[in-house]
């Protein structure tokens, strides 16, 4: 009778290089995924930030809007009215209240309360009249 005798392999582990080899790859690997991690948080806290001052900008033009919209007398008495007015718009309000919008540095002021956020930097800002002189035309802003 013949007996086979198997080997058994004693040494099951890995060898030093094998180790070595492994932890580099993990460590390569980890550091792109972080570093692509990293860069996406960086991009969603500048987007959310132009965002939130897109979205204050908007409030503030609105704002101003419906309020010029139901206002009138953006001339004073004037008759006629054809100005180009830098950075300043003064008129009545629908309520009879007098309203001034001014650009103050770099924010817009509502009788000198300001309008935009801190993070909101408003370079210019400007105003167009007219009016016919037939007071049947609304006035234009």
């Amino acid at each position: 009778m013949k007996y086979k005798i198997k080997k058994t392999i004693q040494n099951k582990g890995f060898t030093i290089i094998e180790l070595i080899v492994a932890m580099s790859l993990f460590i390569i690997l980890m550091t792109i995924s972080v570093g692509g991690f990293i860069s996406a948080l960086r991009n969603q806290r500048s987007v959310n930030n132009l965002m939130a001052v897109n979205n204050n900008a908007g409030l503030v033009l609105e704002q101003m809007v419906r309020e010029i919209r139901t206002g009138y007398r953006f001339c004073g008495n004037a008759d006629v009215c054809n100005n180009i007015i830098e950075n300043s718009l003064e008129f009545i309000s629908h309520k009879g209240d007098l309203v001034t919008y001014n650009l103050n540095s770099d924010v817009v002021e509502r009788n000198g309360a300001a309008l935009t956020a801190s993070n909101v930097s408003v370079e210019t800002l400007s105003f167009l009249t007219d009016q016919d002189s037939n007071k049947c035309n609304p006035w234009r802003v």
